[in-house]
Order: structure tokens, then C-alpha cells, then sequence
């Protein structure tokens, strides 16, 4: 009867101690699937701390993790992941039963093209130093802290086949939660007048509402409406903006 327990953790150890580059074949379709060059992944290490080089839409893409199994027995493990590219940060991810929490650090990410990241998506740099979310398996958002900082440049958005583009000032994203759901509030780091908000709901939506005072910065922009008032709404499901 001891016998079975010590292969049991044999054969764990053999998997995750397996040369990463095993699994490239089964990985493809998903990277694809997500806009990754499967053709160009690079693979190192193991499974249980390993690296991995690919391309996302043209830009080149690393990431490295550490697996954390310690507590397996029950039914909770993460990773300690860094990430470079067009996006570098470090990250922590715990995954315990009913919910998984994400603490992300030393985030930057570069000024211009970022189709990785959404279609036809241009944005200035933006820098965080820690933020923090955590979800239940619902898909209701339980936490958000921390915000995201940007100096200004250009930034232009496609909301359904509307390219809106403008040059928005030194200005901050502050995270929370409102009614179970992701919210990222946009605003003038100099006299904190709100210009946007984006909402991951809890139902797999997302969801952009652009301000007046936003919406004056766009070139030909002739509105006289109130600055705070909510100019355009705009909501579609959050697997649409796929790369």
C-alpha cells in the first residue's frame, strides 16, 4: 500500500521536472488562438520554473515563471511570473478553491502601438508600482487596488468601428470595485477631472464610458456639453476584443 504514494510523487516529480519544451506542441493552438507567433516560441527550463520567447502580434514577447505547489494538498498553488515586452512586470498568482487573487509590481509599458492588447489600440507609456485584484470563480470581482500612471501622449481607442484618437494630459487609472465588477477610473493627474472609465463586468463584458472633458481633447471636437457629463457609452462582450 506505501508503495502507491511514493509513485504517485515520482511521477508528479518526473512532470514537473520534464524540460518545458515538451509541451510546445500542445500550447500552439492556444498561443495562436491569442495572437502568439507559435512558429517562434523558444522554450527553457521545466515546467516547474521555466522560460518561454514568443512573438504577440508582431512584438516580441518574454515570460518566466515559478510554480508554488506547496499547498496542493488542498486544492490551493500559484506562480511568480515576469513578463517583458511591449509590458514588463513581475506578477504573483494564487489560485485557492472558489477564487484566484493577482498582485502585479514594477509594471511599465511602452508608448505607442499596443495591438497586443486590444485592435488598433495606441496608448502613451504607463507605469504602476503594485496593484492588486482578486476574483471568485463566478466571475465576480472581490478586490482592486493600485492605479497606473501615465506623463500623457496619444491615445486611440476603436469602440465597435469608431476610432476615437486624442492627446490626453498627465493623468492616472485608478482600480475598484463597483457592484462585483472591475472599474478603472481615468483622470487629470493635474486637478483630477474625471475623462473616462472601463469596466470589466462580472459577466464578461467590457465597457468604456468617455467624458466631455475627454472627448475635448480630440482634434475638431465642438461640444459645449457639461465636462463631466458621459458623452459616449459604449459595451460588447470582452472576447470581441481579441487580437
Amino acid at each position: 500500500m506505501m508503495a502507491m504514494p511514493i509513485v504517485i510523487v515520482l511521477l508528479v516529480s518526473l512532470v514537473l521536472h520534464a524540460p518545458a519544451s515538451l509541451v510546445v506542441s500542445r500550447l500552439a493552438p492556444v498561443m495562436a488562438a491569442n495572437g502568439a507567433d507559435a512558429g517562434s516560441v523558444a522554450l527553457g527550463g521545466t515546467l516547474l520554473d521555466g522560460q518561454l520567447q514568443t512573438r504577440r502580434q508582431g512584438m516580441p514577447l518574454y515570460i518566466a515563471w515559478q510554480l508554488q505547489l506547496s499547498s496542493l494538498w488542498r486544492f490551493a498553488y500559484g506562480a511568480d511570473l515576469i513578463l517583458g515586452g511591449p509590458v514588463a512586470l513581475k506578477a504573483n498568482w494564487q489560485k485557492q478553491p472558489g477564487q484566484w487573487s493577482l498582485q502585479v509590481t514594477d509594471v511599465l509599458t511602452q508608448a505607442g502601438d499596443a495591438s497586443w492588447l486590444l485592435p488598433q489600440l495606441v496608448m502613451p507609456a504607463w507605469r504602476s508600482d503594485t496593484m492588486q485584484f482578486a476574483r471568485n470563480t463566478k466571475g465576480e470581482w472581490l478586490n482592486a487596488s493600485g492605479e497606473l500612471v501615465t506623463q500623457g501622449g496619444l491615445l486611440r481607442l476603436n469602440l465597435q468601428g469608431q476610432i476615437q484618437e486624442m492627446q490626453i494630459p498627465a493623468a492616472l487609472l485608478r482600480w475598484r470595485i463597483v457592484n462585483q465588477n472591475l472599474v478603472g477610473e481615468l483622470s487629470q493627474r493635474a486637478d483630477g477631472g474625471a475623462l473616462a472609465a472601463v469596466t470589466l463586468t462580472a459577466d464578461q463584458r467590457i465597457q468604456w464610458q468617455i467624458r466631455e472633458r475627454l472627448l475635448r481633447l480630440k482634434p475638431g471636437y465642438l461640444g459645449k456639453n457639461d465636462l463631466d457629463l458621459v458623452v459616449l457609452t459604449v459595451s460588447e462582450p470582452l472576447s470581441s476584443q481579441g487580437g
